[in-house]
């Protein structure tokens, strides 16, 4: 499994998720997976939105609460 921010997909990337050692990976929304086409390779990616990290954030920083506790995943 990979697990990264932004899944930018650049050149390259398709072949590297077809291997078969790599079951999945999961990407954020932050950036869409525009360059992946293989039906194949679009199965291992599952993306998770980041909004509702980002509305949390934003949420504590105009009441003053902790935040540190957000970057611990």
């Amino acid at each position: 499994m990979a697990f990264t921010a932004h899944g930018l997909f650049v050149s390259g990337a398709e072949a590297a998720l077809a291997e078969e050692a790599l079951e999945r990976v999961v990407v954020t929304d932050s950036v869409p997976a525009f360059r992946l086409a293989d039906p194949a390779v679009l199965e291992k990616v599952e993306v998770l939105s980041a909004a509702p990290l980002l509305a949390e954030g934003v949420r504590r920083l105009i009441t003053g609460a902790e935040t540190t506790d957000l970057l611990a995943y």
